[in-house]
């Protein structure tokens, strides 16, 4: 018996079915897409999460260019999917392709940068803290661990708010969040920070899905002095 209906699955669990697709916009999606850039920088760079996020790479980045709907498909292969040939943005799909296939087996600093320098025109991404968080990755050694745990907060709020279910990179980022909490000297919990960091979800929120109350000053997200701007 054949089961044509299969072929419009997909392995990802953020958009398991072309007919679930259909229900994002271009510019919610686009923006999720460079999150979850930034956020496997993040992940790269990081001895706890690097194992994970090479794979991850190593699946988005199969050849096809993001051309054809694939049922193996992560999250990432089938963001790209949807916006490889979307007249409204100017993707690059071999420069990406060839950044995830290479960061899978090892670090290439320059090919970071060469794409991470594009990505704000490739995604036609204009908010200003978006643009911010993907300069501070770019130099991620050059990034204090206080403000590395910042970061990832922030990003893990970002994130939620796009896709607040199902996302297959947050529990990563959840992980490493704590991680970096807990080897940071001073500040607040990173439960707290994600509760209370500027243009965050507001008291209350926890990346782990518990609620409570935080009573923790703002933490506002600030480049490091060494850090080079972009």
């Amino acid at each position: 018996m054949d089961f044509p209906f299969l072929g419009n699955l997909s392995e990802s669990h953020l958009i398991p079915s072309r007919e679930s697709l259909k229900q994002w916009k271009t510019t919610k999606l686009s923006e999720l897409c460079y999150l979850y850039f930034i956020g496997l920088r993040v992940l790269l760079a990081e001895e706890s999460t690097k194992g994970w996020a090479r794979s991850y790479c190593e699946a988005a980045g199969e050849q096809n260019d993001f051309s054809t709907w694939r049922t193996s498909g992560n999250d990432l292969y089938i963001m790209l999917f949807a916006l490889h040939d979307n007249d409204k943005l100017a993707l690059s799909p071999t420069i990406i392709r060839h950044w995830l296939r290479h960061i899978a087996t090892h670090d290439d600093e320059e090919d970071t940068r060469r794409l991470f320098m594009r990505l704000d025109g490739m995604f036609r991404i204009s908010n200003g803290s978006m643009r911010a968080m993907r300069r501070i990755v770019t130099d991620w050694d050059d990034v204090d661990t206080r403000e590395r745990e910042n970061l990832v907060v922030k990003l893990i709020q970002m994130i939620h708010t796009l896709a607040p279910s199902n996302s297959e990179i947050l529990p990563q980022l959840k992980k490493l969040s704590k991680a970096l909490d807990e080897s940071a000297s001073s500040g607040a919990t990173g439960a707290a920070s994600v509760a209370t960091v500027v243009g965050g979800l507001g008291a209350g929120f926890d990346p782990d899905g518990d609620h409570g109350v935080y009573a923790k000053k703002p933490v506002m997200i600030r480049r490091n002095p060494r850090t080079k701007t972009k």
